[in-house]
């Protein structure tokens, strides 16, 4: 079984006491872990590095903009459902509201009374 490449922090430590202690070439002891006994050979080994801030800035942006959106989204329906007037039908707002748990907005018209 070929495990491809990770990084530390990845697999069970007994994995990874093995392989990043293999050369490359080298073929790891057995090893035991939860799920069996493996062995490991290090066809290559890539350097850990880091990427310039200025590659990745837009990605964390948009990741922390949606976490912002969902954690206001949530604020908001706790709000509106501790109110007793009020029924949030989300399998109406699916397709309007980002981050909602469905995507079913087949009838946004239909009118909801308590």
């Amino acid at each position: 079984m070929d495990v491809a490449t990770f990084p530390r922090g990845m697999r069970e430590i007994e994995v990874e006491r093995a392989v990043f202690a293999l050369a490359v070439g080298e073929v790891s002891q057995p090893v035991r872990t939860s799920s069996g006994v493996y062995l490991f050979r290090l066809r290559t080994r890539h350097d850990a590095h880091l990427k310039p801030l200025e590659t990745v800035t837009t990605s964390i942006e948009a990741q922390l903009a949606a976490q912002n959106q969902q954690r206001l989204w949530k604020e908001l329906q706790g709000r509106l459902w501790s109110t007793d007037n009020v029924i949030v039908r989300e399998d109406l707002l699916g397709a309007a509201i980002p981050g909602s748990r469905t995507t079913d907005a087949s009838d946004l018209s239909s009118p909801v009374t308590k």
